[in-house]
């Protein structure tokens, strides 16, 4: 579930880099300035750069408000490669040593460069803060309770035909409930009203409260065991972070190669499977 993603590399001559790499020092910038979509794009963009920064030992560079709203959720340590921007702007502005840009455009695939091994390091990126992971044990070990969490978005998807149904919700609360003992799930959704209405029969299903902003949904849902996900960057994410089994709708229009798409451990829910309506594309 992944964005456009425009990343912009800034690199010296290919021989200087190569020469200087050994005496550590980086002759090549990747930056981050455009703050597009939300939360669960922005934090496939901050991925991604960091990742092609650490491949390629080059600084890396993302603008303060990126930055700070990140920050707000995550411990972030992007060390030793960002740098500040005054640091970025002397670098680009030194006519001295000039540098090129070079602009990736990623639009439904993936950057190869992030593929090869060690490229990004899991616990390296975005890391919950310590209590939470407490939390998350005390939450598995209480009363052998199995915690799922399920994202659902619809306010923009609905007109879209990009939501998904309701029959493939009740199919993968199904599959947790028949092979797992004593199941809870926890809903976060841009339409909680909705959900409660959907839910409301249910005493074993509980919808995230309205006071919780997008940063609490996303920590309630990763500190869950596994995950039902629709479409969304944000889903994607909470089915990552959670890092148990994920379910996914079969039927999301996405416009992309399925494979291009879902994280390769996940796995789907079994029925008939439809056609983007802009592209060729199925899942």
């Amino acid at each position: 579930m992944k964005p456009t993603l425009k990343i912009n590399f800034l690199s010296s001559n290919h021989t200087s880099m190569l020469t200087t790499l050994h005496q550590q020092q980086k002759h090549c910038i990747v930056y981050l300035k455009v703050r597009s979509g939300r939360l669960g794009n922005r934090m496939f963009m901050i991925a991604s750069a960091y990742g092609l920064a650490r491949l390629h030992s080059c600084h890396l560079y993302i603008t303060p408000e990126i930055i700070n709203e990140v920050h707000a959720l995550f411990i972030l340590d992007l060390s030793p490669f960002l740098i500040s921007t005054t640091m970025f702007n002397s670098i680009i502005h030194n006519t001295l040593k000039p540098m090129t840009t070079i602009r990736k455009h990623a639009g439904c695939q993936y950057v190869r460069e992030l593929t090869r091994p060690n490229a990004i390091s899991p616990e390296h990126i975005l890391e919950l803060h310590e209590n939470h992971q407490l939390f998350k044990k005390q939450l598995t070990q209480s009363n052998w309770t199995t915690w799922v969490g399920i994202h659902i978005r619809r306010k923009d998807f609905v007109p879209l035909n990009f939501s998904s149904s309701d029959q493939y919700l009740f199919a993968a609360i199904d599959y947790y409930t028949s092979h797992y003992s004593n199941v809870h799930f926890i809903v976060a959704s841009d339409d909680k009203s909705y959900c409660k209405n959907l839910f409301r029969h249910w005493s074993n299903i509980t919808v995230t409260p309205q006071s919780f902003s997008i940063g609490d949904d996303l920590i309630a849902l990763s500190l869950c065991e596994h995950s039902i996900i629709t479409g969304g960057t944000f889903g994607w994410w909470t089915g990552y972070l959670a890092n148990g089994e994920v379910i996914h709708d079969k039927l999301y229009p996405s416009g992309c190669e399925r494979r291009e798409y879902y994280y390769p451990p996940w796995f789907l829910i079994d029925g008939d499977v439809r056609a983007h309506k802009n592209g060729n594309y199925t899942l």
